[in-house]
């Protein structure tokens, strides 16, 4: 049972870091972007 849900959790757990990580990205580029013209 460990051995197929292992590789299951892994791909979501690595897809939900990915999209935190991408959305923190933009965040970054959004705020760096508008901070100046604030």
């Amino acid at each position: 049972m460990i051995s197929f849900y292992g590789p299951i959790a892994v791909r979501l757990t690595a897809r939900n870091f990915f999209l935190r990580l991408s959305a923190f990205v933009i965040f970054l580029f959004c705020a760096g972007f508008y901070a100046p013209a604030l």
